[in-house]
């Protein structure tokens, strides 16, 4: 059998003449854009490398089937943002999921150029939740393009809803029961017409609605930014009505992107004139602007390209040339101290140094054990301890299976720990061991994998546990095998004892314990050598 690959079809020739001709007309994959294609003579199956769409394996023309690896849709990817609080009682079972396996991360692929302008990406969006990744096509979501950020909620109503700001056609929401690979109903696109005014394109233009980022407060209200208006930021409240800010002065006109929310304050990264910063006190809007000037945030740079909240409260931000730390962020709306910010110095050989130096900082993410992962542009990615001063982990990729040392941005899996890794040639995930730390009572820890065989050579995984929770591992006469600290609401046990000594195979029970020493949680794990 001889196989001929054709721009939109494929010919399979037996003998020299044509027998089969393998079309669009009998797929459901989209467009039918064949790249190779190869016949199994003893399968009589022909299997055709088809663009965006994957491997397609084709019998008699009737049994047909896609196959794609568990990935997302495509290499792209610009934002990634968690969802859910893993495996914590407190969020509600919703659409039937199991709640331990409730949480994830949204892939945005949409992208931007240098300049900030739109590349018509039109790859959809992906969701990572329980280790599989689900795709959701662009031509569900309107037919937006640039899909920038995204905004995961359950409401008041148990209804769970999901936001996608698209950079150039406005607000998608998606809404339904079930965690956000499994909404299927696209409710609205929300832009100009349908905005209570809120929402304006550039010039006045319907067609160019460039909102950018989005984020959700505790109350359920969206908040979001548009850029080159004269009203850049906008809230959209739980019952739906849309309000737009001003945030003058030097705000008029201007790119913005990411938007962080914390504590009632709005934090909004511009492209080169720093960070804008908004708050309702007593129903008055506060308005105000941080920026390398002294006395006004002295930040190394006003290029700001990264922000993350951290536990404590304390704003970590990535410019250009460097990171800095606002200590204390509230300080810009109640007058009662500076509010520059402040590098991370450590002493180095007697010398003292910053953090990174001037390195660019282009990612930045607190994980559940308030551990800074810190991806940079060009000196790949960075794990420090909560207050910055110790080095965890540096992955490049000269000592790691790291793409690239360009990062574009990291979020972690709150379920299992997984750090998911955009750079710029693609998406690669690490398996990391930080998770936000239980919150209500949990009497069964999750272990795994359990039982642990003998081929299996890696940690143990224990989850569920509240935050930084201390652990007592013994056998089952009650002998003290390994103690420790979690990270948030995890603990990685290499099966080892206190010595370091691997253990020998057996059960072996697992205490959670309170600062007072009571036992909160507890479960087992059996282990064969």
């Amino acid at each position: 059998m001889v196989v001929a690959t054709l721009e939109f079809n494929v010919l399979l020739f037996e003998n020299g003449m044509n027998t089969t001709n393998i079309s669009a007309a009998i797929f459901n994959t989209g467009a039918f854009s064949p790249l190779c294609a190869v016949h199994d003579d003893e399968d009589q199956a022909t299997l055709i490398g088809n663009y965006k769409t994957g491997l397609i394996r084709t019998k008699d023309l009737v049994q047909n089937k896609r196959i794609v690896p568990n990935s997302p849709y495509s290499d792209r990817a610009y934002q990634l943002v968690s969802f859910g609080a893993g495996r914590n009682t407190s969020y509600t079972d919703v659409g039937g999921n199991n709640p331990e396996n409730f949480g994830g991360v949204l892939l945005c692929p949409g992208a931007l150029t240098d300049l900030w302008t739109k590349t018509f990406v039109a790859d959809g969006m992906s969701v990572y939740s329980g280790q599989r990744w689900t795709h959701k096509p662009n031509a569900l979501l309107y037919g937006v393009t640039d899909v920038v950020d995204a905004a995961y909620t359950v409401n008041s109503a148990g209804e769970a809803q999901l936001f996608l700001s698209s950079w150039g056609k406005g607000l998608v929401l998606i809404q339904g029961n079930g965690s956000p690979e499994f909404l299927l109903d696209t409710v609205a696109l929300f832009n100009t017409t349908n905005s209570d005014g809120a929402l304006v394109g550039v010039g006045g233009n319907a067609s160019d609605l460039r909102t950018g980022g989005i984020a959700l407060d505790e109350n359920g209200t969206l908040w979001g930014v548009q850029s080159l208006v004269s009203n850049p930021l906008f809230s959209r409240s739980p019952e739906g009505v849309f309000t737009s800010y001003g945030l003058s002065p030097g705000a008029d006109g201007v790119a913005l992107k990411d938007v962080l929310v914390e504590d009632g304050m709005v934090f909004i990264q511009s492209r080169t004139n720093g960070i804008y910063a908004y708050s309702d006190v007593d129903g008055v809007g506060l308005k105000r602007q941080l920026t390398s000037g002294l006395g006004s945030g002295d930040l190394p740079s006003d290029k700001v390209l990264a922000m993350t909240f951290d536990q404590d409260g304390e704003l970590w931000i990535g410019t250009d040339e460097g990171l800095v730390v606002l200590y204390s962020p509230e300080n810009l709306f109640d007058g009662t101290g500076s509010y520059d910010a402040r590098p991370i110095l450590f002493e180095e050989d007697g010398v003292v140094q910053k953090l990174l130096g001037e390195t660019p900082v282009t990612a930045l993410y607190t994980d559940g054990g308030n551990q800074k992962w810190i991806g940079t542009r060009g000196a790949g990615l960075f794990l420090v301890a909560p207050d910055g001063l110790t080095l965890i982990h540096q992955f490049t990729e000269n000592n790691s299976p790291l793409l690239s040392n360009s990062i574009v941005d990291v979020a972690v899996d709150p379920t299992t720990g997984e750090v998911l890794i955009a750079t710029d040639k693609g998406l690669i995930g690490f398996r990391g061991d930080a998770t936000p730390g239980h919150t209500g009572f949990y009497p069964e820890l999750h272990v795994y994998p359990n039982p642990v065989r003998p081929n299996y050579d890696g940690p143990v995984f224990i989850q569920g546990l509240q935050e930084n929770a201390r652990i007592k591992i013994t056998d089952v006469s009650g002998g003290l095998v390994y103690e420790s600290i979690s990270t948030g609401g995890q603990l990685r046990w290499e099966g080892q004892n206190l010595r370091g000594l691997d253990v020998s195979s057996g059960v072996y029970l697992i205490y959670a314990m309170d600062d007072l020493g009571e036992v909160t949680a507890q479960g087992k794990v059996l282990i064969v050598r």
